[in-house]
């Protein structure tokens, strides 16, 4: 019998950091609500830093789907660019700020939420990480700066889960392929949404495990 999503999202442990690829026809959204459904019923703090208005993208489409979405008006979002204001807000970045500038503003953030929140570890969840990348593929600098500040830093801190949901398709292959290097396990979507892959994993007797997402 084929492993659920919610499974999967059991064995993860705190500290990892998960990514979630996906192309521009799929449905990532399905995957973002397993997440955050499990999350809620498991009583565990939501932060979703949401790039250039994915997370109302995601919702809408929730929506549209039939979903009960009114729970992610409550959770916490951390807003880079985009103008739709949804969830409860605590700060915009901008993402026209030095790239310096951005992770050190996003880092205190997340260190002024942390002194406040109790229950551990907190889920973060970055909607929209090709986007971001986007905008620095062709400073090189500026890249490895973004890898080593965002992606490699967070990993091995017990006090949250990340999960990176990004298309690869808007990246260089050498991007993407850096983007890849540091998360624990990589989700890849098949079936528009129905099932992900697992392709990549600490664990080698998971590799190329397929779970169902709608059942």
């Amino acid at each position: 019998m084929q492993k659920s999503i919610k499974e999967f999202l059991e064995k993860v442990q705190p500290g990892e950091t998960i990514l979630i690829e996906y192309s521009s026809i799929d449905h990532p959204e399905i995957v973002f609500y397993s997440i955050t459904k499990w999350a809620e019923e498991n009583g565990l703090p939501i932060v979703i830093h949401d790039v250039l208005d994915t997370f109302h993208i995601f919702v809408e489409h929730l929506k549209l789907n039939g979903y009960d979405v009114e729970f992610l008006k409550d959770v916490y979002v951390i807003k880079s660019g985009g103008m739709i204001q949804l969830g409860k807000i605590i700060r915009k970045v901008k993402l026209s700020d030095d790239i310096v500038v951005y992770t050190r503003n996003l880092h205190e953030i997340l260190r002024e939420l942390f002194t406040k929140i109790e229950k551990r570890p907190i889920i973060i969840i970055v909607l929209g990480a090709g986007k971001h990348l986007k905008r620095y593929e062709h400073q090189p600098r500026v890249l490895e700066y973004f890898f080593e500040v965002v992606t490699r830093k967070c990993l091995g801190n017990t006090n949250r889960i990340t999960y990176l949901f990004g298309n690869p398709h808007l990246l260089r292959h050498d991007v993407k392929v850096e983007l890849e290097e540091a998360p624990t396990r990589i989700l890849e979507l098949k079936e528009y949404g129905r099932k992900v892959v697992i392709k990549k994993s600490p664990y080698l007797s998971e590799l190329m495990e397929e779970l169902e997402v709608i059942s």
